[in-house]
């Protein structure tokens, strides 16, 4: 598959999964979405051998359609602010996530093949401590 164009719609959801679904839905023209402040919810408990409720299992958005790049957590606390979606059309580009070229929490470097080239997106929340401070794609 050869790529000539490619369609990138970002955005900060604020923690909102209403607004996280309706993208999934109305942004079906795009190939990638940067989504920013993503919604991270308990989705079920399994049973636990240690504790006795269960554990909880927490997730943000998920469609069958995109498919997420997102770095794990750190701790229980600490979820990625930043995701990258790709639409499962173009899955034939063998898209990959390059923590070995950017290791940091908040940008997120996804690889692809386009032809014999290897292409470079890149998704990246900024905060006020500035320790994320690449602005190219």
């Amino acid at each position: 598959m050869i790529l000539k164009y490619l369609s990138i719609f970002s955005q900060n959801v604020c923690k909102n999964k209403l607004l996280t679904n309706t993208i999934f839905k109305n942004k079906k023209k795009f190939n990638i979405l940067f989504i920013q402040e993503l919604p991270w919810l308990v989705i079920c408990q399994i049973p636990s051998s240690i504790l006795e409720v269960g554990e909880d299992i927490i997730s943000t958005s998920y469609h069958p359609s995109w498919i997420m790049f997102a770095r794990s957590a750190n701790s229980n606390s600490n979820y990625p602010r930043i995701i990258t979606y790709i639409n499962i059309k173009l899955i034939s580009l063998c898209f990959s996530l390059r923590k070995d070229i950017f290791n940091h929490c908040n940008i997120n470097p996804v690889s692809f093949f386009n032809w014999s080239a290897i292409c470079f997106i890149m998704n990246m929340y900024f905060v006020s401590s500035n320790t994320a401070c690449i602005s190219s794609i």
